[in-house]
Order: C-alpha cells, then sequence, then structure tokens
C-alpha cells in the first residue's frame, strides 16, 4: 500500500520499471492536466499513477525493453 500523498513523487518511485513510451505518455498528461489548471493532487493525477501501477501489475512489473 502506497502512503505517498503525491502523485508525481509516486510516479518517480516507479518510472524505472516502465518503459519510456509509457512514462512520456503519463508525463505529458500530467503536464497537460496541470497547465490547464489542475493540481498534482487532483483525482486525475492519481488516475495516471493508478494506470502505471497496474501496467506494472499486468506487465510482471518490468518494462521488458532492451538497454
Amino acid at each position: 500500500m502506497n502512503l505517498n500523498n503525491d502523485p508525481i513523487e509516486r510516479l518517480l518511485e516507479i518510472s524505472d520499471r516502465l518503459p519510456i513510451t509509457v512514462l512520456a505518455d503519463i508525463k505529458s498528461r500530467m503536464g497537460d492536466w496541470m497547465l490547464s489548471g489542475g493540481k498534482k493532487d487532483d483525482s486525475y493525477m492519481w488516475q495516471q499513477v493508478k494506470f502505471a501501477e497496474n501496467w506494472l501489475i499486468f506487465n510482471g512489473g518490468n518494462s521488458n525493453e532492451e538497454d
């Protein structure tokens, strides 16, 4: 269970296990949200974190990208 109250910090915690394409998409969505007046602790921001966490669950916890 995540006790972190900041979705950006939570995303940073798991970012090393996400493929660059997924991370870039989430970053873009979060950035657009904040530029349009959203706040970093809005539910939309947490929805993006949940997407990333679900991606890890469904993909075995690794991006499988080659170095």
